[in-house]
């Protein structure tokens, strides 16, 4: 079920802000669908870096791969 939310969240239209709210609340969840935008979501390089940054945001970082 997870997956399914998280893919269906990629064919969202994210802002930076929107990344930057994902990188500040730190959960499991969250950390996960940054990393799927980062693999899979065609943006531009500033919203690609907010990714980063996010991912970078994140407490579980066992999950960084």
């Amino acid at each position: 079920m997870e997956k399914n939310s998280n893919q269906q969240n990629l064919f969202k239209e994210y802002t930076i802000q929107n990344i930057k709210d994902l990188g500040e609340n730190k959960s499991k969840e969250n950390l996960l669908l940054l990393i799927d935008l980062y693999k899979n979501y065609n943006c531009n390089i500033e919203i690609k870096r907010e990714i980063v940054s996010s991912i970078g945001r994140q407490e579980v970082d066992t999950l960084i791969y």
